[in-house]
């Protein structure tokens, strides 16, 4: 609910995998938004480009990601630098925030014994999983 009124409705898992209102998706856990283009069936973003989770309208957008779904990668990788901004140990994963060249602040889970130093540079890049994406208003 938002504002008292329904936006999105389903079981848990379901609401988690298709995000249609980014405020609903944080409630099941954090989410980062980065800009997207959508072209027919496929959204390009940081030079990649992956499928979309459900129809969209073409042009610009947000592409809402979880954590799980950003990766590190190689320096000549598809992919956008960032800037580790801090990283948190959570037992299994750490969490670390990174800071791309665009100013926005993007959520990863990486591996629990790689750790990054704050204000280290990374490449990170999207999983090739379908995207969740909202039209830009």
């Amino acid at each position: 609910m938002d504002g008292g009124r329904i936006v999105d409705r389903g079981s848990p898992a379901e609401v988690y995998a298709r995000v249609e209102n980014a405020a609903v998706a944080e409630v099941l856990g954090p989410v980062s938004t980065v800009p997207g283009i959508v072209e027919g069936t496929v959204v390009e973003v940081w030079g990649q480009r992956l499928p979309l989770a459900r129809a969209a309208h073409d042009g610009h957008c947000e592409v809402v990601v979880r954590p799980e779904h950003v990766v590190l990668v190689g320096a000549d990788a598809p992919g956008i630098d960032a800037v580790v901004e801090q990283t948190t140990f959570l037992g299994s994963v750490r969490r670390s925030t990174v800071v791309t060249g665009d100013g926005r602040r993007v959520l990863l889970e990486h591996a629990a014994d790689r750790r990054l130093d704050d204000e280290a540079r990374v490449r990170i890049a999207l999983a090739p999983v379908p995207a969740n994406v909202l039209a830009r208003a």
